[in-house]
């Protein structure tokens, strides 16, 4: 009988206690749901569009074109090859763009030469020739001191002839003057010889008037005073004619002088023209035969090679290379999904990741939205649909990331913060979705 009464003190103490738990339970499972409820209602959940993406230059590939086209003569690069902005990548036959640049150059040199003679010559003073050292310099360079050489003849010459010009022109004034001179002193001689016919013929009127002389010999006397009136008038006539021709001599030197000025500068100023026009052929010609080394524009990753052999023609604006710049910033490239495009935007913050770098050591890198394509892309090979964004790194890149770790090409994982959301609101989206899309017609 023991047995069965402590048994059923047993079961009458559970049965006492099974109340009590039961509250102390559903209290705990109340406090459980509504803290999960609260959490849902206002926990704020961090949301994301994620994207696949790589690691690309800001820049887009460039295209390495000659302008004028040529011969190869010698190539410098390989496929896969990094260069520097301004490596010799590949060299053409420079010989008619040397000779071109050679020809010029002797042409503005004998053109710069002869503008130094003209110089001269329009010279108001003594004429004398002087060559500047820059000239005297390029025409030793260039072998062509006969330019020089053949200038200063043609300068003495033309002074030569010049100073005869004038020279005859000087002899005829010279005699001209003495021939005035001799004139000037005929005419005194017959002013004095005047004086004396007319006082004889005064003292021959006199005695004639109380006749005491023949008349025959005052109206002689008389006759001898016309005579020397009439040489008196002529030398005064040649010495006026002489002084004219002195001064008409003396004007044509003058214009001897203006004309050689004159001419020298007329010509001076059409040859000025040419040597300007001249000099920018030559800066082309210069350009030309410098293009002949074709240069990296940046540096850069030698992508593909449009030619391989020596002695391959290329083609006015053909492209020598590819060249994937690496000196300009690096992005991310990110293909959106079409369903997630509506949350990202330009300017958004966005965190990167880099799988093929060791995740354990290497932290997110914060980035910023720049760039979303305007319409969806065709993946051609899977066939879907996609956006493209491009995100720049941030200024204060993580430490934990080295300049060198990043490659154009490496993948790359960007989730774009689309905002926070609560539990809830991700569990209602698709049915507040839903019930937006009901009792329309």
């Amino acid at each position: 009988m023991e047995p069965s009464s402590r048994e059923g003190d047993w079961t009458s103490k559970l049965d006492a206690d099974v109340p009590q738990a039961s509250v102390i339970g559903g209290a705990a499972c109340a406090g459980i749901v509504l803290a999960f409820t609260a959490w849902a209602m206002f926990a704020p959940l961090s949301g994301a569009a994620v994207a696949a993406g790589y690691v690309a230059v800001s820049g887009q590939n460039q295209r390495v074109q000659h302008l004028e086209g040529g011969i190869i003569q010698r190539i410098l690069v390989r496929e896969g090859e990094r260069v520097r902005k301004g490596q010799p990548l590949f060299e053409l036959d420079p010989t008619e763009a040397a000779a071109n640049r050679s020809r010029l150059n002797k042409l503005l040199l004998g053109l710069e030469a002869q503008a130094a003679r003209l110089t001269a010559e329009r010279s108001d003073g003594e004429m004398q020739l002087r060559f500047s050292r820059d000239v005297e310099q390029r025409a030793r360079a260039l072998s062509q001191q006969d330019v020089l050489a053949e200038q200063a003849s043609e300068f003495e010459t033309r002074l030569k002839r010049h100073q005869q010009e004038r020279a005859i022109l000087q002899q005829g004034v010279t005699a001209l003057h003495e021939q005035s001179q001799g004139m000037v002193a005929q005419e005194a001689a017959v002013a004095r010889q005047l004086q004396v016919v007319r006082a004889e013929a005064a003292r021959k009127r006199g005695l004639l008037a109380k006749g005491l002389t023949d008349r025959a010999e005052y109206t002689a006397l008389l006759r001898s005073e016309a005579e020397l009136l009439g040489q008196q008038g002529q030398a005064k006539a040649a010495i006026l004619t002489a002084r004219t021709q002195i001064a008409e001599s003396r004007e044509q030197i003058a214009r001897l002088e203006t004309q050689r000025v004159e001419s020298a500068l007329t010509e001076l100023n059409q040859l000025r023209a040419t040597i300007a026009d001249t000099r920018e052929h030559l800066v082309t010609a210069a350009a030309v035969a410098d293009r002949t080394i074709v240069r990296a524009p940046t540096d850069g990753l030698v992508l593909k090679l449009g030619f391989n052999s020596i002695g391959s023609v290329v083609k006015p604006a053909e492209t020598l290379l590819e060249l994937l710049p690496t000196s300009d910033e690096l992005v991310v490239e990110a293909r959106v999904a079409p369903q997630d495009v509506d949350v990202v935007k330009i300017g958004q913050a966005a965190r990167l990741r880099f799988p093929a770098l060791n995740q354990r050591t290497t932290p997110t890198i914060e980035a910023t939205v720049t760039y979303l394509s305007a319409d969806r892309l065709l993946d051609v090979e899977t066939n879907r649909p996609y956006y493209v964004a491009r995100l720049s790194f941030e200024k204060g890149r993580s430490a934990g990331i080295a300049s060198g770790d990043l490659h154009p090409g490496m993948p790359a994982e960007a989730m774009i913060l689309t905002g926070d959301r609560t539990f809830l609101q991700y569990l209602t989206k698709p049915v507040t979705d839903s019930m937006s899309r009901a009792f329309r017609e």
